[in-house]
């Protein structure tokens, strides 16, 4: 395993997980449940935690495709751009995640930073959301916008019917 299936297998994972931690959270405020909000605060610091090797590994991995055909250097440097800016969202959301559970240790996580923290998840969703598009733009060229159909050459391998004069 090198760098590049390190980036390509974690990078699902705090892409996924932010948004389920924020989920979580609005539901523990919601209703009222300490266990909820206090679930979502470990996703979003476990989240801050996996977001380091994926980052770290983005420069092996752009090495590994910048030469390939079809990988544009402007949608690398795109997805790297955006990447930075998640990272420095996700950090300060794992950051204040943090601080509420060093916090819920003897209380309840209150409103006062549950919802800064949702409101930044939302965010953090959202940045991290572009940066997966973009990612995936990088290799799946059927996601990019004006991508054209591809459809397969024509084998040869019909069989010609005397209907077919």
């Amino acid at each position: 395993m090198n760098p590049t299936h390190l980036h390509l297998m974690l990078n699902h994972v705090p892409i996924l997980a932010i948004p389920l931690a924020v989920g979580l959270l609005a539901a523990g405020i919601l209703v009222s449940s300490r266990a909820l909000k206090k679930a979502a605060l470990v996703l979003l610091v476990l989240a801050g935690l996996v977001i380091w090797p994926v980052y770290l590994t983005g420069e092996p991995a752009e090495e590994t495709v910048e030469g390939l055909p079809g990988v544009a250097e402007s949608l690398i440097e795109q997805h790297e751009d955006a990447a930075k800016l998640a990272l420095i969202f996700v950090e300060i959301l794992a950051v204040g995640a943090l601080g509420g559970l060093i916090l819920s240790r003897q209380s309840d996580v209150s409103k006062v930073i549950a919802a800064p923290l949702l409101g930044l998840g939302l965010v953090a969703t959202l940045s991290m959301g572009w940066v997966g598009y973009l990612g995936g733009q990088i290799r799946h060229t059927e996601v990019r916008s004006g991508a054209t159909e591809v459809t397969a050459p024509d084998s040869g391998d019909h069989e010609k019917h005397a209907d077919d004069d």
